[in-house]
């Protein structure tokens, strides 16, 4: 049986900016003489990795580059009769406007004059908070290479688990933020919305720690075009340039180099390091390689990468829970016009996972045969991970706009280590379980398409910065169980005849469908600063 649900919202705020659930950054500055004034028809040439963009000054003396992605980018501001000013390794974050006042000199010739400065910290228009963590930090800060980890050092964001040394990784954390419910959590990639709507709140998904040139966590404020007002998660990843660059990784470790912590009082019991819980294995290793398919017009970026994490628990005797995480990418970007960036994406992150325990209730002792293997699964007759083309057009120096479509293909299959003959069973009173379990099938497609536009203006005594736009997604699930053997479920609950039972099941199968329409608008207002 189906259920569709279909949301339509219209809002219209007139605020200032706030932490962006976007992949993207600004900036803008005001060209201006020495004597204060300001210099109408100025040319700022602003130029990235991949782009080079050309903004003119209007009357204020004003410029600004739009939806700019994360990286370093060099500022040249010239105009005739006077010393062109260029700005080296101005740093954009996802969700920042850096503002770059500019004062020009005049010149009798041609001079050029090298400003050596640090990009400004502080966003004046940002009223939200939100941790940017870049590249670098990523590469060289020590962690649990996972992003659940990586929320614990985010300010305001409770996690229930610690992940030591990677052996949390593939699995899924609890987290709540400054009194919003986990459900509220929204996750995006590369611009496009994946939060998993059969499990609201979710990841769909498990990513590659190095594949992002940047990873925002929004914990207030949220931008307009974030559906919620929880934890907003933002994945952009990187792209190629007009060098060609490479790197290789590889992180191990056993068993072996782990110290024993076993308390004397359970060694006298008989517990062991081997029969402990502890982790026996665990690698990451990955490559990327990125750089031009066309010098100036067209670049790419690869990466792929495999995590092995395998753990002994107690309570599955004689099986290692193995998880192994693998994750392909591709993104294209295409300088079509000078006005059109095209792009491509594609990602997967296949997961599969051994002796996996149910976490039945009352259950402390799982039988090898009674825990699951995880694996993807994918609605059949389409391509499979998720698919994203986008074109990002610069109508004028005031006006952005970006359109972009998205098809994920994602979902996932447990089923029972035992196979489906055995028959499954369970003995609480003992705690615990022998024979087969239940068959799990978890199909999660969506579509998503979106057209976001930028504006800016003065009127009224100010300027003004308007977002608006309008978007669709479409989200499925399908879920599917099957218990083994001939359906029937054996529980013991007491030490009498009465309290030995069964339990009679019949397959199940169904899907609930979303359907989401939004309309936005909001303007960022600053009043004219008037000396």
């Amino acid at each position: 049986m189906g259920r569709i649900t279909t949301a339509c919202v219209l809002a219209l705020f007139i605020a200032r900016s706030a932490a962006a659930q976007m992949q993207s950054g600004t900036i803008s500055g005001a060209a201006k003489d020495q004597q204060g004034g300001v210099l109408p028809g100025v040319v700022a040439t602003l130029q990235g990795v991949d782009i080079t963009r050309s903004s003119i000054t209007d009357a204020s003396g004003e410029f600004r580059f739009l939806e700019l992605a994360p990286g370093a980018y060099k500022l040249a501001v010239a105009l005739s009769g006077f010393q062109t000013v260029v700005r080296d390794n101005v740093i954009v974050e996802v969700g920042k406007n850096v503002n770059l006042p500019v004062v020009m000199r005049v010149a009798p010739v041609n001079e050029t004059v090298t400003v050596v400065a640090p990009t400004p910290l502080i966003d004046a228009k940002q009223t939200g908070t939100a941790t940017n963590i870049t590249a670098p930090e990523l590469t060289n800060i020590p962690t649990s290479r996972d992003p659940f980890a990586l929320m614990r050092s985010v300010p305001g964001v409770l996690v229930d688990r610690v992940n030591v040394g990677g052996n949390e990784t593939g699995q899924q954390s609890n987290f709540t933020m400054k009194g919003t419910r986990p459900q509220d959590a929204v996750w995006t990639l590369d611009g496009v919305v994946v939060t998993d709507m059969t499990l609201t709140g979710s990841s769909p998904t498990y990513f590659n720690f190095d594949n992002f040139q940047e990873i925002q966590v929004s914990t207030s404020g949220q931008d307009i075009r974030q559906p919620t007002g929880g934890l907003g998660l933002n994945f952009v990843v990187k792209r190629g340039t007009n060098d060609f660059h490479g790197a290789f990784r590889g992180y191990f470790g056993s068993d072996g180099l782990q110290a024993s912590n076993v308390p004397a009082e359970l060694v006298a019991l008989g517990a062991t390091d081997a029969t402990a819980d502890h982790v026996k294995q665990i690698s990451d290793y990955g490559f990327e390689f990125g750089g031009p398919i066309v010098a100036e017009r067209a670049w790419f970026y690869g990466s792929f990468s495999n995590q092995d994490i395998r753990l002994v628990y107690r309570t599955t005797p004689g099986v290692v829970d193995r998880t192994e995480l693998n994750n392909p990418n591709l993104k294209l970007n295409w300088q079509a016009t000078k006005k059109d960036l095209v792009s491509f994406l594609y990602f997967d992150g296949y997961k599969t996972k051994d002796n996996r325990s149910p976490g039945t209730t009352g259950i402390i002792v799982n039988a090898p045969t009674a825990t699951l293997h995880q694996g993807n699964a994918y609605t059949t007759h389409r391509p499979h991970g998720l698919w994203k083309f986008a074109d990002d057009r610069v109508i004028s120096s005031n006006m952005f706009v970006s359109g972009k479509y998205a098809y994920y293909n994602t979902g996932f299959m447990l089923t029972p280590e035992g196979g489906m003959n055995l028959n499954a069973g369970r003995d609480l009173v003992t705690g615990t379980s022998y024979g087969s379990f239940s068959q799990s099938l978890n199909l999660r497609p969506q579509h998503t398409a979106n057209v976001d536009s930028t504006s800016f203006f003065h009127a009224v005594g100010g300027t003004h910065d308007v977002k608006y736009g309008f978007g669709f997604r479409s989200t499925e699930g399908t879920t599917g169980t099957l218990w083994p053997g001939n359906g029937i479920l054996a529980l013991r609950q007491g030490t009498s005849a009465a309290a030995s039972f069964a339990e009679l099941f019949r397959e199940g199968n169904g899907t609930n469908a979303g359907r989401y329409l939004d309309f936005y608008a909001g303007d960022t207002f600053a009043a004219s600063n008037h000396d």
